[in-house]
């Protein structure tokens, strides 16, 4: 009898040892999962400070970027000082009375360095940065151009600055969608990647019968003759 008595109480606590080793595995598992859920929550409220912080800096350059324009200006030889848009068509006007862009950019530098320096530090600023859905903020600053300033810039991205500094990313997000096509643009419009044009049929369309008409032929189409 003692024997047996022995046995349950050694069965009892064996039992009772197993059941708090269950009880020790829950505890720990839902302690895992609550600092799981903790590192979730931490993360996300990280993502929320980082993308509030990227908006502050990104809205703040925009800003900055329509008050210079709105006082960019130009003062020709003869005649009156033209400001903002027109200061642009001006230069944009300029510009095709020159053999290339690099010529135009040593003479007319000082008027257009830091409307474009600006353009390539917000883009820079979009493209260094961690969050995600960059393509919207790119859309959100390029909806700030008109026709005659995606066309100036058309032509600043081949010259030897823009070339270097951020033809890529108007490449790479699409810059050039809402471009306005002319004989001028259709002459260089092969020297771009056909991703900066996104979803421009027109464009698209004109790049591609381009692309094929310089497989087989150097004869410029007629469509593209310049205006």
């Amino acid at each position: 009898m003692a024997l047996l008595y022995t046995i349950k109480i050694q069965t009892d606590e064996l039992k009772l040892s197993r059941e708090e080793l269950e009880a020790t595995r829950e505890e720990l598992k839902g302690s895992r999962i609550a600092q799981q859920e903790q590192s979730e929550s931490l993360k996300l409220q990280n993502k929320a400070t980082e993308l509030q912080i990227f908006e502050n800096t990104f809205f703040k350059l925009l800003d900055l970027f329509i008050e210079n324009k709105n006082n960019f200006s130009v003062k020709p030889s003869i005649g009156k000082t033209s400001y903002s848009l027109e200061a642009i068509k001006l230069l944009l006007g300029w510009y095709k009375s020159y053999n290339s862009y690099d010529e135009f950019n040593n003479n007319h530098e000082k008027n257009t360095g830091v409307y474009f320096g600006q353009i390539y530090k917000i883009l820079k600023f979009i493209d260094n940065s961690n969050i995600e859905n960059k393509q919207r903020y790119v859309g959100i600053f390029r909806a700030q151009f008109m026709k005659d300033e995606l066309e100036f810039l058309f032509y600043h991205c081949l010259g030897s600055i823009g070339k270097r500094r951020f033809k890529k990313q108007v490449e790479e997000y699409e810059f050039f969608e809402h471009i306005s096509f002319n004989g001028n643009i259709g002459k260089e419009l092969l020297k771009y990647n056909i991703k900066a044009f996104g979803k421009n049929e027109i464009i698209l369309e004109i790049y591609n019968k381009l692309k094929n008409k310089s497989q087989n032929t150097k004869e410029i189409p007629a469509f593209v003759k310049a205006e």
